[in-house]
């Protein structure tokens, strides 16, 4: 299936083999110097088997494994199918205010990065503390995605209303989870060798590009975008797999009762 366990397994190999092969080393900003006691080759090479063993952990186990290892989370609560897509998207537009807040801070506030709550809240709240709750709670972001309330909402009523049913474009099977990983791939880029990344301004801009990019391929293809090219999408649900804990929608029985 698009998107399934099989196309992110897939995306997971070619990371491997990306990190495996290194071209050059980059620093990344730390709190103090290091004293290495080996060549510095050793290191790289070190670090970049790392990063391609965790890679092809994911991308060759076989598919039931994840399967069963999702199916065996404990359920926190049971939500109705309709209630669950009010609530879903709700945060969602929740998320959205939120994230054009922070960009306006990014934007017009501090230049100090310190400062600024735009960098403190992506680098730290969203991508590390949203990441573990992952680990822990399940799927959130198929919730907090700041995408899916508003393209419900400009496709409940009006011209564009026959979109949700029919979008503009189909999403191409063969694409499966591919822009996902470039997108990661430009993520892990800019997180890891950009010179500023935590810059509030070029973050806000960044931020901005990303919300635009993918609300335009929402209304393009639909909420299919959302679960297979969206690169947080893919990498948040991977993350979840590894959840105790996750909940339920409880979907209407069909005409036969079940």
């Amino acid at each position: 299936m698009p998107g399934g366990p099989s196309a992110v397994r897939a995306a997971a190999l070619a990371l491997a083999a990306l990190a495996a092969a290194p071209d050059a080393g980059h620093a990344h900003t730390g709190s103090g110097a290091f004293i290495l006691l080996l060549p510095t080759s050793l290191y790289l090479l070190g670090a970049a088997l790392t990063v391609a063993l965790s890679f092809a952990l994911v991308a060759l186990a076989p598919a039931r494994w994840l399967t069963r290892l999702a199916a065996r989370q404990a359920r926190l609560v049971t939500v109705p199918g309709g209630v669950a897509d009010v609530l879903s998207s709700l945060t969602s537009l929740a998320a959205l205010a939120v994230a054009v807040l922070l960009v306006l801070a990014g934007l017009l506030g501090s230049r100090d990065p310190l400062a600024n709550p735009l960098p403190l809240f992506v680098w730290s709240v969203w991508w590390i503390g949203v990441a573990y709750a992952h680990a822990l709670l399940g799927d959130l972001w198929a919730s907090l995605n700041p995408w899916r309330g508003l393209y419900r909402a400009l496709t409940a009523c009006g011209p564009l209303a026959r979109w949700r049913q029919r979008p503009p474009l189909e999403y191409p099977a063969p694409a499966g989870a591919w822009p996902a990983v470039a997108g990661f791939l430009a993520f892990a880029w800019f997180e890891l060798v950009h010179p500023a990344p935590a810059d509030p301004d070029l973050l806000a801009r960044v931020v901005a590009t990303y919300l635009a990019i993918h609300l335009l391929g929402a209304l393009l293809f639909g909420e299919a975008w959302l679960r297979q090219a969206e690169s947080f999408a893919v990498f948040f649900r991977m993350v979840a797999w590894l959840a105790p804990l996750a909940a339920r929608r409880l979907e209407a029985p069909g005409p036969d009762g079940r």
